[in-house]
């Protein structure tokens, strides 16, 4: 497989080339470009939510209202990521064969199971587009971006949920504790 594209690198997908993700439990991050900690301020007594966080959570909350198989279980919105279990059921969404790969080693777009508009690529780019243009919207003199890409994981039975879930709601306690080191 050619590792440069236009002469540079290129990162391979981390993404199962015979799972399609339209159905599921996964474990989310989505990372702010940069790190920049624009999302929230973390503090002893809880997270605290900045202007640009409270739009945010408003795209998660409208994220699982617009689309009926899509749940939000456990999430939280920290300074500089955030990290959420989403919940996709298939809902009779047809399966796309993923089995060939095209010289450059990427699943072709009418076989990527990320193109599906139902997948969680799909999801998470809709939420990624819809949280940066209402920001930028309200905030015209800043520039917001969110790390290309996103971090997944599937939740693979109850023992894994459960440790993601409290991964998650531990996350603020251990940012506080890496900020006093």
């Amino acid at each position: 497989m050619n590792l440069l594209y236009q002469n540079k690198y290129r990162i391979g997908s981390i993404r199962l080339a015979n799972r399609n993700y339209d159905e599921g439990c996964y474990f989310v991050t989505i990372c702010c470009l940069d790190q920049d900690e624009r999302l929230s301020l973390i503090e002893d007594n809880g997270v605290y939510l900045s202007k640009i966080g409270e739009i945010v959570r408003e795209e998660l909350l409208a994220m699982v209202k617009i689309r009926k198989n899509v749940e939000l279980d456990e999430w939280v919105i920290m300074p500089n990521h955030v990290h959420m279990i989403l919940k996709i059921r298939r809902d009779a969404i047809n399966r796309v064969c993923t089995k060939k790969l095209n010289k450059m080693g990427c699943v072709p777009l009418n076989k990527n199971p990320m193109a599906n508009q139902r997948s969680l690529g799909a999801i998470i780019r809709a939420f990624k587009a819809a949280s940066s243009r209402k920001i930028r919207r309200k905030f015209s003199n800043l520039s917001f971006a969110w790390q290309p890409r996103f971090y997944e994981s599937i939740i693979r039975n109850k023992d894994h949920f459960f440790r993601v879930k409290k991964y998650i709601e531990d996350n603020p306690k251990r940012w506080l504790e890496n900020q006093n080191k």
